[in-house]
């Protein structure tokens, strides 16, 4: 046993120590108090918005010589690509040449992949659509190779020996043009576009210096190439328009818990006011109505009552060197009341701190785009917890720890099965070391993995499925127990009914089509879905292996971007710690953002 094991048994037993009951009368009690009292506690963070990321950009077709599949009376038996740009336009001798060769592609191009994906057409009849399948050939290749402007051109030539010459020349950038309604701006948006006149255009850098603009949420960009003064150039015009940059938001949920009450209230504003370019500060403030109708602002005075600030700064940072990191302070202050049953109840405050440091990093597979980050996190968390048994204050109890947290996730999207595809996930290592009031410390770590996949289905349906999961090797501080249950993991179940220091929450989501595409404006949706939940939570010292399950039904209404609310009904298929099997349970969120 530990000695985190050995803390969290010693702050429930005490009271029965102190308190003087018949043993056959308190042991119940007890059990029930150590089950709720290692639940996860109830934290938000104050979110970061961000504006929408781009997949690729979209370059321009090669020309099309036609379709017509009429043969030449030739068998195509040699291929040479010519670099337009290093060797000139002229016809180069193919007298020596057998298969398919490049000439003045560099490496960076990946000549060899070229050619055996050309290889192919070798011994075919010539014809004006074989020729257009060849150039199309080389465009798709050249955007894998994140060129998406290219010129494929195939200069007059005699093809009686059964040779095509086939010219190559990549665009290079010209000017770069910022058109933006807030003059102020320019010279910023300009600096962050990491391509010099006469470089060639790198799809994959490129759409990453406009995915690092479109970091602020108040921001629309739209990069468009337009013909440069020189053959084979291009002008970058940058198209920007800064909105209002500030918003706020007010909502209501049933997130809570039967211990501290089920109903929230919640509001919350994210700026980029700030003295710096991109910067954002974004607060949440959370609290169930009689806490607000009590006028409690910083701690609660309710046997069931809970609040909770949270603050959030976000940097985005260029070096001078090119490379780019996100800087994410975050600050949470909580406090809550509990009443665990008829005999127990709970006193808490949690004190909560972070710096984080995220490194961008460059990455494509073929037609699976993919845009990872590497990070690293410093915590710092404080517990502060009171045990009382009929109102008699009977064990005061502290933790504090701190924690590094190492990590790699990323966002991607991709076609499966002819479908658009997109997801993100998240691999995380998390190592710390607590201390008690009581003189208890010792140090653990966990690994955690968090996964998010969307396709479309044909007729505008579509199925999204979320997996969370956490192992540890033993025991944790409850700030670091996973939660299941709840609007975000089962929902049949109470919010963090189940904790567990190694677990995992599966949800799969069928989302149908918008019920209201024909009746009304493509500001106002609402689509209904279906799920199915599955929860797991491996055996600890107080209980034995939980696994929870829920089937349900909902619906999400929105409007704009300045209305959504959603409403779900689930029933749980398995008993719980407090839900029984066969009970539902209704989930509701509404926020007005203006």
């Amino acid at each position: 046993m530990t000695s985190l094991q050995l803390f969290q048994l010693f702050s429930a037993s005490t009271a029965y120590f102190r308190v003087t009951l018949v043993s056959v009368v308190l042991i119940p009690l007890l059990s029930t108090f150590q089950a709720v009292a290692q639940q996860a506690p109830e934290t938000y963070n104050a979110p970061i918005l961000s504006g929408p990321q781009k997949a690729r950009l979209t370059p321009t077709e090669s020309a099309n010589l036609g379709n017509d599949p009429t043969p030449f009376g030739v068998r195509l038996s040699k291929i040479v690509l010519v670099d337009e740009r290093n060797q000139g336009r002229r016809i180069k001798s193919r007298r020596d040449v057998s298969g398919v060769k490049t000439i003045g592609l560099g490496s960076e191009l990946a000549p060899n992949h070229l050619e055996v994906s050309l290889a192919p057409f070798l011994g075919r009849e010539l014809s004006f659509r074989m020729i257009t399948e060849i150039q199309t050939a080389v465009v798709v290749h050249y955007r894998q190779q994140n060129r998406p402007l290219v010129s494929v051109t195939i200069p007059p030539q005699e093809i009686s020996d059964g040779g095509l010459q086939i010219n190559i020349l990549t665009f290079v950038a010209a000017q770069i043009v910022v058109e933006s309604n807030s003059k102020g701006t320019d010279n910023f948006i300009s600096d962050q576009i990491r391509l010099s006149e006469g470089q060639q255009i790198d799809s994959s850098r490129l759409e990453a210096d406009l995915n690092w603009l479109s970091l602020n949420p108040y921001r629309d960009i739209d990069a468009i190439f337009e013909p440069g003064s020189v053959y084979g150039a291009t002008d970058l015009v940058l198209r920007a328009n800064e909105r209002r940059p500030w918003s706020a938001y007010v909502g209501a949920a049933n997130t809570g818990t039967r211990s501290t009450g089920q109903n929230r209230m919640f509001a919350g504003f994210n700026t980029a006011t700030l003295p710096w370019h991109d910067h954002q500060l974004s607060y949440l403030f959370v609290a169930n109505p009689e806490s607000l109708g009590d006028g409690d602002v910083f701690s609660v005075s309710r046997s069931q009552a809970y609040l909770s600030h949270s603050l959030t700064y976000f940097a985005p940072l260029t070096f001078d060197n090119g490379r780019r990191a996100k800087l994410t302070i975050k600050g949470s202050y909580v406090s809550d009341n509990a009443e665990l049953d008829s005999f127990f109840a709970s006193q808490k405050d949690y004190l909560i701190m972070s710096g984080e440091l995220a490194f961008p990093l460059a990455g494509r597979l073929h037609e699976t785009v993919v845009w990872p980050e590497v990070f690293g996190r410093i915590e710092a968390k404080r517990e502060d917890r009171d045990t009382l048994f009929n109102g008699i204050p009977v064990f005061a109890g502290r933790t504090k720890l701190t924690q590094l947290v190492l990590g790699y996730r990323g966002r991607y999207s991709c076609s499966l099965w002819g479908n658009a595809a997109n997801g993100s996930a998240e691999m995380r290592l998390a190592m710390g070391r607590y201390d008690t009031n009581v003189g208890l410390s010792d140090t653990y770590a966990y690994a955690g993995l968090s996964v998010q996949h969307a396709s479309t289905l044909s007729g505008g349906a579509s199925v999204v499925a979320r997996l969370t999961g956490q192992y540890a090797n033993n025991a944790l501080p409850d700030l670091e127990r996973l939660g299941l249950g709840g609007a975000g993991t089962v929902r049949g179940y109470e919010t963090s009914e189940v904790s567990t220091n190694s677990g995992l929450a599966l949800s799969v989501e069928l989302r149908g089509t918008d019920l209201l595409k024909n009746v009304s404006t493509a500001q106002t949706r609402l689509n209904p879905f279906a799920f199915v939940d599955y929860g797991f939570a491996q055996a600890t010292l107080l209980r034995p292996n939980i696994t929870l399950a829920s089937v349900g039904v909902g619906l999400q209404l929105d409007f704009a971007n300045s209305f959504s609310a959603t409403l779900q009904a689930a029933r749980a298929l398995r008993t719980g710690l407090f839900t029984q099997k066969g009970d539902y349970r209704i989930h509701f969120n509404i926020v007005a953002r203006f």
